[in-house]
């Protein structure tokens, strides 16, 4: 779905909008830096799959988990992305980003209770017209780009062709292997045709391929935490096998000792025709068609440490979706207009976990590191008894939902108007699972069977066994669930001058139920993990205005909210033989509320300021029975309380500021910069809460320099990202009592040529 195309200043929706001038001068080219450009809007990336979108504090979940949905639709050029690492890859050709905050259900779909990115590209033209462009910079980096458009049958067939290469040496220094870490290359292309034979009907036919791959998604150690009242921890782990061993303890000197591959290898093709016929009376019908297929192989070094522990763990994914929707919307109209359409999704989804041990593994397993008592002798035969096991899990969740939607909007009188608005979805989402070891099933054969207990010179009990294996559940599940999700909208909007609009927003979305992925093993039962998490339902309440002063220069928008979240989706961590195992959970309710602001102001013809910011306080209202940090678990609590207490990943205070200048020298000839500064307040980026997840305040500083030489035909650059070389972390993981972040990225720079045809 998307909005009726129209002023957005007479939109009764809070949203901001980049485009035209905006994208030349504050470049948006990876997901990443869309938060720079909205009011409220939190994004992190570790690597494809690890993409999380937040608004307003809700779904910035700190992990990703395929059964769990964003609550953040993202669309691009009108097809949603099923899963957010859909959209990890260079953005190139932008024509708009739009961000809507607040929940969409009516007309962007059941899982936006958030808001929702839609993003569009630039459509072919009849009107030749081409670019190159090459970006060189520091760490390697080199960017070479290009895009071509034009007529094949003049009026009739349009074409345009886009295409990217781009390539980034490592930020951090792995000192085991002599590599550099967190690069990227990847590669897309990006073919279009438009299709006119009549004036009143067109067809858009989309076909995009990319590929995103090298070294990334190394995390750094950044601390260690007892997880038991026994002093149970990673150091005492490493200890067993590798007295005074520590990794680098200073994660900003980016150097890391892992003993193993950290990459990932991600390709995404999509495919997708618009059509749209306006028929008899200025009726409109488009429909909207898609496939795409996403696939996620990467190899990690799940220990992220120079100790054979787990040296090769993958969570690999391939995904497919298709879509169909079908649109009709009536004329513009003084009196009453009308949107209704149909909806249909599939999707599903193949994955895989593999989490092989090495001949360390044993020490970081509660029940085998308790059978050591300190002996060398006893350690050399514990050595053998993960070493080599696999433990495998292969999870294919599957979606298909059903909707209808209708939105109208009803103009009472010349400046004030009602709009309502519903959604009705059936969704069903089922899930398969089999879980099993392989290699050194040794142990497992002895926690099932009572067999081959004998590893060297010690023979282990099967009580022991099982004990030891009770993290490791093997065997097959199937299940699944059908809901019926409604959305609803109703919003007063009085124009009180042709230049100002104040309005009141009702809206309720409901996000699709989850499904855990992995087997459930007893200690999660125990927590009160079940196989399928419940759906969300939202309930908000807006008001806000929108103005234009000073024969438009200055624009400014500004909305308060009181948005809650009954059956709040979390992806909570449990702490199970001394290793955090994650699970979808239903925390009770949260509940978000704060004010926004978007604001531009054209100062002079040459100078224009751009401004957004947020104050948001998202805290849980019910989540008695939350899984405790390592800090409580240390001394013996096994059930702590949230309620209260701030939602992860959800600073309180966001600010973006942003101007540009351009000047014109002699003719032909114009000069420009441009500066940006990107603020996050302090925040937490574990969902247990726990103090080492807690993260200070940041800004962010880019800026770019440049002259347009040939009415604009060439143009030279200079630009720096972080100019301060601000060290901050984007996500935090925790394992074994020790606590790993994933670092923003350092101060970049580099020049950029581009000709325009």
């Amino acid at each position: 779905g998307a909005l009726r195309q129209e002023d957005v200043q007479r939109v009764p929706v809070p949203i901001s909008v980049a485009s035209g001038a905006t994208l030349d001068l504050q470049p948006i080219q990876s997901p990443r830096q869309i938060d720079a450009i909205a009011a409220n809007l939190n994004i992190t990336q570790a690597n494809p799959r690890q993409t999380i979108f937040g608004i307003r504090g809700i779904g910035g979940t700190t992990q990703v988990s395929d059964g769990l949905d964003s609550s953040v639709g993202v669309y691009e050029d009108g097809v949603y992305l099923g899963r957010p690492g859909e959209l990890a890859y260079d953005f190139l050709d932008l024509d708009q980003i739009s961000v809507l905050r607040g929940p969409q259900g009516t007309l962007y779909g059941r899982n936006s209770i958030a808001g929702a990115i839609n993003i569009q590209f630039a459509a072919p033209s009849f009107q030749p017209g081409a670019f190159v462009q090459s970006d060189l910079g520091n760490y390697a980096y080199r960017r070479f780009a290009g895009s071509v458009t034009g007529p094949l049958i003049d009026d009739t067939l349009a074409f345009r062709l886009t295409g990217y290469d781009v390539h980034r040496g490592g930020f951090d220094e792995n000192r085991q292997l002599g590599t550099d870490e967190n690069g990227r290359r990847g590669y897309g292309v990006r073919g279009q045709l438009l299709f006119t034979p009549a004036s009143n009907f067109s067809y858009r036919l989309t076909a995009s391929y990319n590929r995103e791959y090298g070294r990334q998604g190394e995390f750094q150690f950044l601390g260690n935490q007892p997880t038991a009242a026994n002093g149970w921890s990673f150091a005492r782990s490493a200890a067993l096998v590798a007295p005074g061993y520590a990794p680098p303890a200073d994660p900003f000197r980016r150097i890391v000792d892992n003993d193993a591959d950290e990459s990932s290898n991600t390709h995404q093709l999509l495919i997708s025709g618009q059509g749209d016929w306006t028929i008899g009376g200025g009726y409109k019908l488009t429909s909207i068609t898609a496939y795409q297929s996403w696939a996620f192989n990467p190899s990690n070094d799940a220990d992220f440490t120079a100790l054979p522990v787990a040296t090769n763990t993958n969570f690999v994914n391939h995904a497919k979706q298709f879509s169909q929707e079908l649109r009709l919307s009536s004329p513009k109209s003084d009196r009453f207009e009308w949107v209704l359409g149909a909806y249909y999704f599939r999707q599903t989804v193949r994955g895989l976990s593999d989490t092989t041990y090495d001949s360390d593994g044993w020490a970081f397993n509660t029940t085998l590191a308790g059978l050591a008592n300190g002996t060398a002798a006893r350690a050399a035969s514990l050595s053998s008894m993960l070493d080599g096991l696999s433990y495998v899990t292969h999870e294919n969740p599957d979606s298909r939902s059903y909707a209808g939607y209708g939105q109208f909007t009803y103009h009472l009188t010349p400046t004030l108007s009602l709009t309502g608005g519903f959604r009705d979805t059936w969704e069903r989402k089922n899930q398969n699972i089999a879980s099993f070891g392989s290699g050194n099933v040794q142990l497992l054969q002895c926690a099932t069977l009572g067999t081959a207990c004998g590893f060297g010179g010690y023979t282990i009990t099967q009580a022991n066994a099982q004990k030891a294996t009770k993290g490791f559940p093997v065997g097959t599940a199937e299940f699944g669930r059908g809901n019926n999700l409604l959305s609803g909208l109703a919003t007063l909007a009085w124009q009180v001058r042709p230049d100002t609009m104040l309005y009141a927003t009702y809206s309720h979305s409901e996000e699709s139920a989850g499904v855990n992925v992995g087997l459930l093993s007893s200690q999660l039962l125990a927590n009160g993990i079940t196989e399928v998490v419940s759906p969300e339902r939202a309930n908000n309440y807006e008001v806000g205005f929108k103005t234009a002063l000073f024969d438009r220069r200055l624009t400014l928008n500004v909305d308060g909210f009181w948005q809650t979240v009954a059956d709040y989706q979390t992806n909570a961590v449990f702490l199970i033989n001394g290793s955090a195992t994650q699970a979808l959970a239903n925390a009770g309710g949260i509940r978000s509320r704060g004010v926004e602001a978007d604001a531009a102001f054209s100062v002079t013809p040459e100078l224009h300021l751009r401004a957004s910011g947020s104050f948001t306080d998202a805290r849980y209202t019910d989540y008695p029975n939350a899984p405790c940090p390592p800090e409580a678990t240390a001394s013996g609590r096994t059930v702590c309380s949230l309620t209260g207490r701030r939602v992860a990943n959800a600073p309180r205070g966001i600010v973006n500021l942003a101007g540009d200048y351009q000047h014109r020298f002699v003719s032909g000839i114009v000069g420009y910069a441009e500066a940006d500064w990107s603020y996050r307040s302090s925040q937490n980026l574990l969902t247990d809460d726990s103090g080492y997840g807690r993260i200070g305040g940041y800004g962010i500083v880019d800026m770019r320099v440049g002259v347009k030489l040939g009415q604009g035909r060439y143009d030279v650059s200079m630009w720096v990202q972080n100019l301060t070389d601000r060290n901050y972390l984007t996500n935090i993981q925790e394992n074994n009592g020790a606590f790993l972040g994933y670092l923003g990225d350092p101060r970049t720079f580099g020049a950029s040529f581009r000709v325009t045809i």
